[in-house]
């Protein structure tokens, strides 16, 4: 982790950064850093002095509360409030990351997924007063998974969590909020399932919506693919385009060789949520998109280009700023790639 001044103009070297932890996540919130170590149970608080150095500073404990090992799933509300969701759901703490005290722990209602699903708590959608979650539903072991979509939504005012379920898409942990609070629900890797999973029945990939305000997915709209297609993740270039990582299925491999499922090439597409309409988006390469996490920083989109070293390991991540008119660099990391990008003041 590492605090700049703006969007750094030289390469980060990983090396130069504060190491946190073998697992974990970071965040920030009301002007301070925080990481959350799941071997631990900790949310620990870093100051960002005026010379942008790092100092570890107080931490909670969240394990007692039931909070239980790795989650991506934290709310920055205010500097005095804030949320740590389990990531297997059925628990959130609330914490004022002010005083670093627990303030609250709550029971919440867990989807209603098929026996024997696992399900995913992760990168929240905040939109005024309310928290979305698209929730993944899968079991790792046989590759079985729900055949509709399911989405959280957790209002911070009551603390009360409620579900919105959709028939007519799979399951999916992707999604983004735009510039006016819409929520839409980004598919990623249903050809995955429809080919590989014991779940039969499968819808195509496709975009829902849940309108500024609302808690339900909208009935009146979808956004399907076409037979034959599946999508990695999509990560938002404004209100109205997505940068969408395409994948034939007709690359697909055979059962056996599945995993590689994960390496097939894909095909940078600009896709218009509103009308389908497709654009290529041939400035950035046709890479495998291995970290789907969605970065954004002051209502402007980013994304990350990878490139490997000989051993298929990844040597360097170009940031790129995405915009209708094509990617625009920001800066590269050496030796790692971006799991957050936020601004702290």
């Amino acid at each position: 982790m590492g605090a700049f001044p703006a969007l750094p103009k030289e390469p980060i070297e990983i090396s130069e950064l504060t190491e946190l932890g073998p697992e974990g996540d970071a965040f920030a919130c009301g002007g301070n850093a925080f990481f959350y170590n799941p071997e631990a149970g900790t949310i620990i608080k870093y100051d960002v002095g005026d010379d942008l150095s790092l100092t570890k500073r107080k931490s909670i404990n969240v394990v007692l509360e039931g909070i239980n090992g790795w989650t991506g799933a934290h709310v920055c509300v205010s500097e005095t409030q804030a949320f740590i969701f389990n990531g297997a759901g059925g628990r959130v703490v609330e914490w004022n990351p002010k005083t670093m005290v627990i303030v609250d722990a709550l029971d919440i209602p867990t989807p209603d997924v098929p026996n024997g699903l696992e399900v995913q708590f992760f990168e929240p959608m905040i939109a005024d007063n309310l928290v979305y979650f698209p929730i993944g539903a899968v079991n790792w072991d046989t590759d079985a998974t729900s055949n509709r979509a399911v989405l959280a939504v957790f209002d911070v005012r009551t603390k009360e969590l409620t579900y919105s379920y959709d028939d007519r898409c799979q399951t999916s942990l992707g999604g983004f909020v735009d510039s006016k609070g819409n929520v839409y629900r980004i598919p990623e890797d249903g050809g995955y399932y429809r080919l590989y999973s014991p779940t039969k029945d499968l819808p195509l990939d496709c975009f829902l919506r849940v309108k500024t305000g609302e808690t339900q997915f909208d009935p009146e709209y979808i956004l399907k693919l076409g037979e034959g297609e599946s999508l990695r993740s999509a990560w938002p270039i404004d209100d109205d385009h997505v940068l969408a990582t395409l994948i034939d299925e007709g690359d697909a491999p055979e059962v056996a060789d599945k995993s590689d499922w994960y390496t097939l090439p894909v095909k940078p597409t600009m896709i218009n949520l509103q009308s389908g309409k497709r654009t290529p988006y041939t400035s950035v390469p046709e890479v495998q998109p291995m970290n789907s996490r969605k970065l954004t920083l002051d209502a402007e989109y980013y994304y990350q280009v990878y490139t490997f070293d000989d051993e298929d390991r990844t040597k360097e991540v170009s940031v790129v700023r995405l915009t209708r008119d094509g990617a625009e660099p920001a800066f590269t990391l050496k030796g790692g790639d971006v799991l957050t990008l936020e601004r702290l003041w």
